[in-house]
């Protein structure tokens, strides 16, 4: 019979998710970023759960977990689970979202978005003589 630990260091909770056959996360909540899930796998455990949220962009269905929508869906990939590579899966986990990673891919959001604005602002000149163009050629420019 399990025992509910309540809240765990994070020690523990490390020993006890690298411990366990998998994590279970059978939610309706469209979570925004699963950060039980992320944990889990940086501890080399798969999950299982539901295809919601953000959790489709963390687990690989097949590779990092399963997802099923209903209970029985979740139940029948419980005996896949142990044909996953744990090791694979906290390497992908880190790769993908490190904080190295995530700190690399806002820097890339904000070069694209460096170079976007230069092009907005000449967007704008352009509108602007255009519009002034239009203006004159209507009689009402100076």
């Amino acid at each position: 019979m399990n025992k509910y630990p309540g809240e765990l260091a994070q020690s523990d909770r490390d020993t006890l998710l690298s411990t366990s056959y998998a994590a279970l996360m059978p939610g309706a909540w469209p979570e925004p970023f699963g950060l039980v899930a992320i944990e889990a796998l940086a501890c080399a455990t798969p999950v299982i759960a539901r295809r919601i949220g953000a959790l489709p962009e963390m687990v690989r269905d097949g590779i990092d977990g399963w997802f099923g929508d209903d209970v029985t869906a979740k139940a029948f990939r419980v005996d896949r689970v142990a044909s996953l590579d744990r090791a694979a899966i906290r390497r992908s986990v880190l790769e993908r979202f490190s904080a190295e990673a995530m700190a690399t891919a806002y820097e890339d959001v904000y070069r694209r978005a460096a170079k976007v604005v230069p092009l907005v602002q000449r967007d704008r000149e352009a509108a602007a003589v255009r519009d002034e163009a239009v203006a004159t050629a209507l009689g009402g420019g100076a």
